[in-house]
């Protein structure tokens, strides 16, 4: 019902659907996400992902694919810190789950499984055309996936 109110709106205007659409990526942007799991085995495979999430801790990333982190927040700690050396406190639950947010708008969540031996990496990214987009998603993955790769190695 939406969508053939929708349709009737955008004819009025002289526009279908997928001008709408474009309308609309040409005012906010093209969004995409990409999502990626790491399956290790048995109690071995749990011990380097807690390795890998302590190493990100400890030496935390200050680019993706030359893109700045303004901002990382540890779920565990409950912390978020800003590049300008500012704190705020998480108020979500504790959850053993990192994020950055880069300066391009693009974000990165590393979290393991609570269930089984696995991490997942999250990615998104906002870009000024799908052609951009790709690139931002496609050099992010590579980069965050090489260093999770030599974590888990």
């Amino acid at each position: 019902m939406l969508a053939a109110e929708a349709c009737i709106c955008y004819a009025e205007r002289g526009m279908t659907l997928s001008d709408a659409l474009d309308e609309i990526y040409a005012t906010y942007g093209f969004f995409s996400e990409s999502v990626k799991s790491y399956t290790l085995e048995g109690k071995e495979g749990m011990e380097k992902i807690a390795g890998a999430m302590q190493k990100l801790r400890q030496s935390p990333p200050i680019s993706f694919a030359g893109r700045a982190v303004i901002t990382a927040e540890d779920y565990l700690a409950r912390v978020c810190s800003h590049t300008d050396g500012t704190q705020c406190e998480i108020s979500l639950p504790k959850s053993d789950t990192l994020r950055w947010l880069l300066k391009d708008e693009s974000w990165i969540v590393i979290r393991p499984s609570g269930t089984e031996p696995k991490l997942k990496l999250y990615i998104g990214a906002r870009a000024k055309t799908k052609q951009e987009l790709t690139v931002a998603l496609t050099a992010l993955m590579a980069d965050v996936d090489g260093l999770l790769r030599g974590y888990l190695a």
